[in-house]
């Protein structure tokens, strides 16, 4: 992979957070527990992400982790199959992210024992673009099913903070929710989508 196959980077969140965030920009789980907001995590992979630390770097919960695909597990899971779009929604970030210093890139889910990790934005030459941007992780191999799993859910660690300023969109599932978010969300471009969240 390289830096032209990346649209943008995503972050999955409620849209409680999001005036939260247009002001402060968005925070990582260590940064964000100080602050009022609404968690979208599951009780269990909170959990294990604070088991988890990148080698020779930081633990999870201490970067933002951002997708570069946001269909995934995770969203998935999150929406219950798109059964439940709830008060889902996504961030898209600007990629030139990766160029920020101390950033790790991850080619799976973070918080897997199979997962490794590079340094950014050269770790992209280890992320295969046909793998990451799949619209199902199924497949007839139990194997290779269990690698795409992990690997749509490869991961941008940000420490600590994305700026507002590397926001670039907010996406949302159905235009119930624009009204609602407006006021908190000032000039920031929204889009009405619901593949992402296989709505």
């Amino acid at each position: 992979m390289n830096l032209d196959d990346i649209d943008g980077l995503y972050y999955i969140t409620h849209t409680d957070n999001l005036e939260s965030i247009c002001q402060k920009g968005i925070l990582s789980h260590a940064c964000a527990r100080r602050l009022p907001h609404t968690s979208i995590a599951k009780s269990e992979v909170i959990e294990l992400r604070k088991k988890k630390s990148v080698p020779k770097g930081r633990p999870l919960l201490e970067y933002v982790n951002l997708y570069f695909n946001p269909r995934n597990p995770m969203m998935y899971k999150v929406t219950d199959g798109g059964k439940n779009l709830g008060n889902v929604c996504l961030l898209k970030v600007d990629r030139h992210v990766l160029h920020k210093p101390g950033v790790v890139i991850s080619d799976g889910n973070a918080a897997s024992d199979y997962t490794r990790f590079y340094a950014s934005p050269q770790g992209l030459q280890h992320l295969k673009p046909g793998e990451i941007f799949v619209t199902y992780w199924t497949d007839d191999d139990p194997v290779m099913q269990y690698r795409l799993k992990s690997t749509t859910c490869s991961e941008v660690l940000v420490p600590d903070l994305v700026a507002r300023t590397q926001i670039n969109q907010l996406i949302l599932p159905t235009d119930m929710h624009v009204a609602a978010v407006r006021a908190g969300i000032g000039p920031l471009e929204v889009r009405i989508d619901k593949q992402p969240f296989f709505g």
